[in-house]
């Protein structure tokens, strides 16, 4: 797992909090809109194009891991990130966080120069996908870079040339510039005493130099390649050469997931809109919705998966003191809690979720004669054995649950909620 961010607090778990007797609060509103699709795409086909903020936190961090490591997002990486992202942090602070890292930006971008300096063009998709997979597993780039020098599409560019010729011929293509005479004369020693051509093209590809000036063509052949999964033409990495070294990873990586081509690929990956949230994924979730009562008291700060809830609600109970009803469905955080008890005003709010499982440490005796009438599925601790005590905590703020052990115990016939809200775009600053 890539890591990063620190645990949020808990006034960022939750999305809003305002204080009634029961208040609704609901998760990113998203729109949705039909456009032209890109020049890339196929003519006159109409695409849904996506901002990633309407793509479900649990599902862009899943493509994110399978676009830039090759893989599904494994169970703690993708809590980790998909819990950020819930919380506040940019699907650009994301990738960014990945492409920093030696997983990704340590295997893909020294790989990216190599293609540039031996064929003069940027990695088509599937290539750097496998030669990236193979430094991963071990093997020295500089064995790639052997690989790369006895090509067809190596030999019949630099074949026929003397050593020398050689030496002047890299300096141009991959420096840009002409030998300097110091240099041209002990590379050209190097050759003749031995060393093999991919050696020389190796340092000469990740030379300081060669860093420095293809430090922005390297990044956004990185995300072109691995995001939008196109190869850029000579027009764009030409276009590129002439950018500040210093741009910010941050504004490339902005400018990436803004583009068309890149909305359009999230709108043909997540075709199905959810229906508490507004934001979508690759499929239906067919499961129902989950209620889980939790603590809101200074001691059961910090919640635990509550910022993963697709809505929130508030309720006053005694003591003009609140509790909170978190109504699960699109994503599926690993724990929830701290869980607390069951209030009969519980039972109107969640009527109209299509028979939800409700999830609580328990409750009276008058209450749970009424959860038995209630519109609810009854899944307390009283009930399944889904619950445990965190030993860390204070009792009796330290009662956690699972999601998924709970929606084991959802009825046959069990059906998702129903569209609740109206969602919207997301008003700019000063709207």
């Amino acid at each position: 797992m890539v890591s990063r961010c620190n645990t949020p607090t808990s006034a960022r778990l939750l999305r809003t909090a305002a204080i009634a007797a029961v208040l609704l609060v609901v998760s990113t509103a998203v729109t949705v809109g039909a456009s032209r699709a890109a020049a890339s795409a196929a003519p006159a086909a109409a695409v849904t194009r996506l901002r990633p903020a309407q793509v479900a936190p649990d599902a862009l961090v899943d493509r994110i891991y399978r676009d830039l490591l090759g893989r599904p997002a494994d169970a703690g990486g993708l809590n980790f990130w998909a819990t950020a992202v819930s919380s506040g942090m940019s699907p650009a602070e994301v990738v960014e966080a990945f492409i920093d890292s030696a997983e990704v930006g340590g295997a893909y971008e020294p790989t990216i120069r190599l293609y540039r300096s031996a064929f003069l063009r940027p990695p088509d998709p599937n290539g750097l996908a496998y030669w990236v997979k193979t430094v991963r597993s071990g093997s020295d780039i500089d064995a790639v870079a052997d690989v790369f020098a006895t090509s067809t599409e190596f030999r019949n560019r630099y074949g026929s040339l003397s050593n020398a010729e050689f030496v002047n011929r890299i300096y141009r293509n991959v420096l840009g510039r002409q030998a300097d005479e110091t240099g041209a004369a002990y590379w050209t020693g190097q050759l003749n005493s031995g060393m093999k051509r991919g050696q020389m093209l190796m340092a000469f590809a990740q030379s300081t130099e060669n860093i420095r000036r293809t430090s922005v063509s390297a990044r956004l052949s990185l995300l072109w390649v691995t995001l939008l999964q196109t190869i850029p033409g000579d027009e764009n990495t030409a276009a590129w050469a002439s950018r500040p070294s210093t741009t910010p990873t941050i504004d490339l990586i902005e400018e990436v997931l803004g583009s068309d081509a890149y909305r359009a690929r999230l709108g043909r990956l997540f075709p199905v809109k959810h229906p508490l949230t507004g934001q979508y994924g690759p499929s239906a979730v067919t499961r129902p919705a989950l209620a889980i009562k939790i603590d809101n008291v200074d001691g059961a700060r910090p919640h635990i998966g509550l910022n993963r809830a697709d809505v929130v609600y508030e309720e006053m109970v005694e003591g003009n003191l609140t509790r909170l009803i978190g109504v699960y469905h699109s994503q599926s955080p690993p724990v929830v809690g701290p869980v607390r008890s069951v209030r009969v005003s519980d039972f109107d709010v969640l009527a109209p979720y299509n028979r939800p499982l409700l999830a609580a440490s328990g409750a009276n005796p008058g209450v749970l004669r009424a959860l038995r009438a209630a519109p609810v599925v009854n899944v307390n601790a009283l009930k399944v054995d889904e619950y445990w005590r965190d030993s860390s905590r204070r009792a009796p703020h330290n009662l956690l649950t699972s999601p998924a052990g709970l929606w084991s115990h959802a009825p046959a016939g069990s059906g998702p909620p129903p569209v609740m809200f109206t969602t919207a775009a997301r008003p700019s600053v000063g709207e």
